[in-house]
């Protein structure tokens, strides 16, 4: 496959804070070969890295990723390009005092980046000022920023750096709301890493495999649905002039781009050796100008037709 086709590929996702927001960063200057943009993985704490190490080998090559931790032997274990290690203090105002110097380091690696996928256990207060801070330098890089945590709903309201990480993201994946406390010695631990885990394929796999616009099903349905275009729920064979409503939202050119339609936002079964094939002609210079649909199993085929849609496009 010839990525450099995909110079402009536009990657759209779902705002976190706002589902009936899209929101949509075009990468640009793009080498020929197996990885697209710059990606970094900031994880933070004990869990964050674990999480990663799970992880890292699909990943090897394609992003660097950046480990922070006040457990040596953590760091130590993990698989990281840059390792950091942090004297932890539950105290914010020592935190603050003693760690401008990491601040500082921590925003430089912000830089020529596309994407920062930042995981932190926001328990620890200097845990979750460091999340914040580097937030806020990568949008103010303008990269995609997308934040993955473990605060519960009420503690919010309670603790600012959590607020000021949260307001700094483009999208934010919460896998805990209380449910979960990464700083006991129990389960939970195990739970959280796997969490986090399939939250980094989630994100990471379509950008760095695949390439496309990835919609669930469900969300495809409901965006059209509050389209401001009167569009109906569910998408017929006859309602071509609904999808093309829906690339338009998308602020899409239908040339080369591929929808991933999947009632399963779960990453972690998807064949992607298989899908890859499947999808080969959408970046073939025979079928380049067609806008390329892929249906997994699970979406019930009589919703749509595909040659119209091809063809309709």
């Amino acid at each position: 496959m010839n990525y450099q086709r995909r110079q402009s590929v536009k990657f759209t996702y779902l705002n976190g804070k706002d589902p009936n927001k899209l929101v949509s960063k075009t990468y640009s200057d793009i080498i020929d070969h197996d990885c697209l943009p710059s990606i970094k993985v900031f994880a933070i704490g004990e869990d964050a890295i674990s999480a990663m190490n799970s992880v890292f080998d699909l990943y090897e090559g394609c992003i660097n990723y950046i480990a922070l931790s006040d457990n040596l032997n953590e760091l130590t274990s993990s698989k990281t390009n840059i390792q950091m290690q942090v004297e932890n203090n539950d105290s914010a105002i020592t935190a603050k005092a003693n760690h401008e110097e990491l601040i500082s380091k921590l925003k430089s690696l912000v830089k020529e980046t596309d994407l920062a996928i930042i995981i932190a256990d926001m328990q620890k207060a200097l845990y979750s000022r460091l999340a914040a801070e580097i937030a806020k330098a990568s949008i103010a890089e303008d990269n995609l920023t997308v934040g993955i945590e473990n605060s519960a709903t009420h503690e919010r309201n309670s603790k600012p750096n959590i607020l000021d990480f949260e307001k700094a993201l483009d999208a934010v994946i919460n896998i805990n709301d209380g449910i979960i406390d990464l700083d006991k010695n129990s389960d939970d631990k195990t739970i959280a890493s796997e969490l986090i885990a399939k939250a980094v394929n989630t994100i990471v796999y379509p950008l760095v495999y695949i390439s496309f616009i990835v919609v669930d099903f469900n969300d495809l349905k409901s965006l059209l649905k509050n389209s401001g275009k009167n569009v109906v729920a569910t998408l017929k064979s006859s309602d071509i002039s609904k999808l093309k409503a829906f690339v338009e939202k998308l602020h899409l050119k239908p040339k080369g781009t591929l929808f991933y339609i999947s009632t399963n936002s779960n990453f972690l079964t998807a064949d992607y050796e298989k899908l890859l094939d499947e999808i080969e002609c959408c970046f073939d210079d025979d079928c380049k100008e067609h806008v390329c649909l892929h249906l997994d199993d699970s979406v019930p085929k009589d919703t749509f037709n595909i040659s119209i849609l091809f063809s309709g496009l």
